[in-house]
């Protein structure tokens, strides 16, 4: 992915959470659960309408989470939207401040639920941290690139904050689906981590 010419096209965007500094709490979640996502990114075009390429996402860690010892990821593409209720609306911002197009990207982060799985896609998986409890460090950030497998290796477990990269490979989104994002946090008991997002991604044929 080309981020400058797709920038300078109007076709990339970008998003974070709402206020800098202030992280949202995801939901417990111990083990992998299809209705229990941090993130749900529907495309909203219709059909034979643009794609959503994603480009990264990065979250940073503002609350560790209480008794966790180990945080694994997911993410899953399926043929609806997904989302049902809960956690923030994102609003998508084009980097590019001479353009007016805007994204068709609908999104949500923090404390969702989904409906059931309808044709669901396993397309991602990675074990990113184990740790003595409390897992999560504040200052944590996960890198999740798309589109190559750049930055590989990375450290799987640290008491002071550090980044961990969880290359993905390429992936679209069509119009009309939905990806999901999955982070569960073993032994997780009493609060929920919380995190500040930032990602890009193009939309394109």
């Amino acid at each position: 992915m080309d981020q400058n010419i797709d920038a300078l096209a109007g076709k990339y965007f970008k998003a974070t959470n709402p206020a800098f500094g202030t992280g949202i709490a995801q939901s417990i979640v111990t083990g992998f659960l299809a209705t229990s996502p941090i993130l749900s990114i529907f495309n909203s075009a219709g059909s034979g309408g643009l794609s959503i390429h994603p480009d990264y996402i990065k979250l940073i860690c503002t609350a560790a989470g209480a008794t966790s010892t180990a945080a694994h990821l997911a993410i899953v593409l399926d043929v609806i939207n997904r989302f049902s209720s809960g956690g923030s609306t994102i609003t998508a911002a084009n980097p590019n401040s001479g353009s007016s197009t805007t994204s068709k990207a609908v999104i949500n982060f923090g404390a969702l639920v989904a409906t059931a799985a309808s044709a669901a896609r396993q397309i991602g998986r990675d074990a990113i941290k184990t740790q003595a409890a409390p897992c999560w460090v504040v200052g944590d950030e996960v890198f999740i690139k798309f589109g190559n497998f750049d930055n590989t290796f990375g450290p799987t477990n640290g008491a002071a904050s550090n980044i961990y990269p969880a290359p993905t490979g390429p992936v679209v989104i069509a119009p009309g689906h939905t990806l999901l994002l999955y982070l569960w946090n073993v032994a997780n008991a009493t609060t929920a981590p919380s995190w500040e997002f930032e990602m890009g991604w193009a939309e394109r044929p």
